[in-house]
């Protein structure tokens, strides 16, 4: 076809608003994204990891809510650079520009040249960078609508420093000025990005979330390891070096875990070649703690790495379905996978990788390299754990188990009839048999319940009453082929634990592993009145969630105390009840069903 070539006309507003919600900014994720910048422009002037200062402000509101955030470094910006790399979108050098040279061998943690520029165009009302270098300042940023630009006060004008710093609204009488002074004095050098009127982002909207989740972000991890980067809070004094979370290993599995990829992974009936010269490899490690609780979570991935930093970052659960999976939540680690970076299967936020054969072939890898790992821990924890004869508490969980039904029950059908709807199923017409040793005490039928453990491939939470086992004792109903081999808890996992499959399936594992369960069990035995109470205790906890979990599928807004309140009714009930049915459980020392 013989066509008069034009030039393509693109709605540029519309195409950058598409492209922002790729980023799917968390500030977590947009301030990584910042200090990646200055440490690319520190690399750029060659500066010592020691000197590289790069300072976090977070200025907050009522209610501790996040207001201003700045980054703030000491290299500078000049006008050429803002023209010639800042802003530019889509600019694969643009980390690479030191002024009005770009040295193409630099070594850089930029991308792609837009994951700062998004987080300032999207995340807040408006935004600007305020940088001073050679005697002049320049202010350029995004308006309420987007829009980008030069301030006109603040353009290319020639200024003492002292002016600079004044211009730039740096305070003088808080901690960044005070730490910062001789710095900005003797380097004459500053660029500030503030971002006014930020988002609110789940998990990233408070100062403690936010930093929570910024120094465990795969993108910042290393560089928080190497490079002096400090936090300020409002206008305290004192600006806070941030640190990473230190882990320890798991006992007998301190050694870091090394693998090789093959050349060649077979996936979906292919052969794809995955490397020819810079193998990928892969180290796995273990903690001493699940890395899906608290401060941890989010440290339970692996990161991929190329010469330069972090390509992408995986969960391990995002890895596929482990049969072993509690101990998946021990391991951690990182793949140096150069070639996915040189084959061009990076994505422009570097959080994931193109989805692709080879991805899906590297992935699939993976995952059997960590199952493998689980494996051995896996025999370690069966090996250490001591045979008992459970049948005894076998007994009394099958009691706990109807009382518990019994109680949910009630407990839907009196106090939570009001709030909504919470999906326990169940016929409350239902007779309940918890038989006791008190004389009074008469026989009636044994009720009929919906266990809701019917399989393990539902996506929703199974409706019908809980089932409660016994970690130790009872054999893991998920396994393909079935085994009879008692499932264990690790001693680290909680008193209630429970793997997204138990979620779905509505199973909770009483874990007999715990320090406390593991010395009653040794000096009292399981038919002591001390470890009847333990159990019991235990079915509190999971009553409790059950609430919990109820409350918060309807439409009442959860405030702290009115979750408070429940959470005190629900328990003194169930201390009522117990009162009631479970006596001489609680209490006889010679207690038999």
């Amino acid at each position: 076809m013989d066509i008069k070539v034009e030039q393509h006309k693109i709605d540029a507003a519309a195409v950058l608003d598409l492209l922002e919600k790729e980023f799917k900014f968390d500030h977590s994720k947009g301030i990584a994204e910042l200090i990646k910048n200055s440490v690319d422009a520190y690399s750029l002037e060659s500066t010592p990891d020691d000197q590289q200062y790069i300072f976090i402000l977070l200025k907050t509101g009522a209610n501790n809510v996040i207001k201003t955030i700045e980054v703030v470094d000491f290299v500078g910006m000049s006008h050429v650079k803002i023209d010639k790399a800042f802003k530019i979108w889509f600019d694969k050098n643009a980390a690479r520009r030191l002024n009005d040279e770009t040295l193409k061998d630099a070594k850089v943690l930029g991308g792609h040249g837009n994951g700062g520029k998004f987080y300032m165009r999207g995340m807040f009302r408006t935004s600007k960078i305020i940088t001073y270098r050679d005697g002049r300042l320049n202010c350029f940023g995004f308006n309420e609508k987007k829009e980008y630009g030069f301030d006109r006060q603040m353009d290319n004008i020639k200024v003492p420093i002292e002016g600079a710093i004044e211009l730039a609204g740096i305070n003088t009488n808080i901690g960044l000025f005070d730490f910062t002074k001789d710095a900005l004095l003797r380097l004459k050098r500053f660029t500030i990005i503030r971002g006014e009127n930020p988002k609110k982002i789940h998990k990233t909207n408070n100062i403690q979330s936010l930093i929570d989740n910024l120094v465990i972000h795969p993108q910042v991890r290393r560089i928080i390891q190497r490079k002096k980067i400090y936090i300020i809070l409002g206008n305290n004094y004192k600006p806070k070096q941030l640190i990473i979370p230190t882990l320890s290993a798991k006992k007998g599995f301190e050694e870091n875990f090394r693998y090789k990829c093959p050349v060649e992974l077979l996936i979906d009936n292919e052969k794809i070649i995955m490397y020819k010269n810079v193998p990928i490899t892969l180290t796995l490690s273990t903690s001493e703690e699940p890395l899906r609780r608290n401060k941890y979570r989010g440290m339970n991935s692996i990161d991929f790495l190329s010469e330069v930093g972090v390509i992408a970052n995986y969960e391990i659960d995002e890895l596929g379905s482990f049969r072993t999976f509690m101990y998946s939540e021990f391991i951690y680690g990182e793949c140096f996978a150069q070639v996915m970076e040189d084959d061009d299967y990076v994505t422009n936020d570097r959080s994931k990788f193109v989805p692709s054969l080879k991805t899906k072939a590297l992935l699939n890898w993976i995952r059997e390299c960590v199952e493998e790992l689980c494996n051995k821990m896996e025999e370690a924890t069966r090996k250490e754990s001591k045979k008992r004869n459970l049948l005894q508490t076998s007994e009394f969980n099958k009691l706990l188990n109807k009382w518990k039904n019994r109680f949910l029950q009630k407990l839907l059908r009196e106090k939570l009839a009001g709030i909504g709807n919470f999906g326990i199923e169940g016929n409350e017409n239902s007779e309940w048999n918890i038989l006791t040793n008190k004389k009074n005490s008469t026989d009636t039928k044994d009720s009929k319940q919906k266990s809701g453990t019917s399989g393990g491939s539902q996506k929703k939470r199974a409706s019908g009453f809980p089932d409660v086992k016994i970690s130790g004792n009872d054999p893991d109903p998920f396994l393909d082929p079935p085994s009879t081999e008692p499932f264990q808890v690790d001693a680290r996992e909680s008193a209630i634990y429970q793997r997204p499959i138990d979620f779905k399936n509505g199973i909770y594992w009483i874990n007999t592993s715990k320090k406390l369960a593991s010395m009653i069990l040794e000096k009292e035995g399981d038919k002591s009145v001390r470890w009847r109470d333990y159990l019991f205790q235990r079915y509190i906890d999971i009553i409790v969630k059950e609430a919990v979990y109820a409350i918060g599928k309807t439409d009442v807004i959860l405030s702290s105390d009115f979750l408070s309140n429940e959470i005190d009714r629900v328990t003194s009930d169930v201390l009522d009840l117990a009162a009631d049915d479970l006596e001489a459980f609680l209490f006889e020392s010679e207690y038999k069903i």
